[in-house]
């Protein structure tokens, strides 16, 4: 029962990191993005007013790399949740 428990819990830790790892390289629109955003809101939410400003600029630089990635692969689906964001 306990190896059992343990197996699960492992597999549930080893699936939220790969969801996590996969989010990293979303765009705006995709299905996993949302979870890109609650990291990025974590991690901001842990740092100190003087390093949130400089943490806001580097999403807001990341949101723009990844608007340009949408129109080079002419995705256009993800166009209008990218200028969303």
């Amino acid at each position: 029962m306990h190896k059992k428990l343990a197996y699960i819990s492992l597999s549930l830790v080893v699936f939220l990191i790969s969801t996590f790892g996969f989010a990293q390289s979303t765009v705006p629109g995709d299905l996993l993005f949302p979870i890109k955003r609650i990291a990025e809101k974590s991690q901001g939410s842990l740092l100190g007013s003087a390093d949130r400003s400089n943490y806001n600029l580097e999403i807001a630089n990341n949101r723009l790399q990844e608007l340009t990635v949408i129109v080079e692969e002419k995705r256009t689906g993800n166009i209008v949740p990218a200028i969303q964001e």
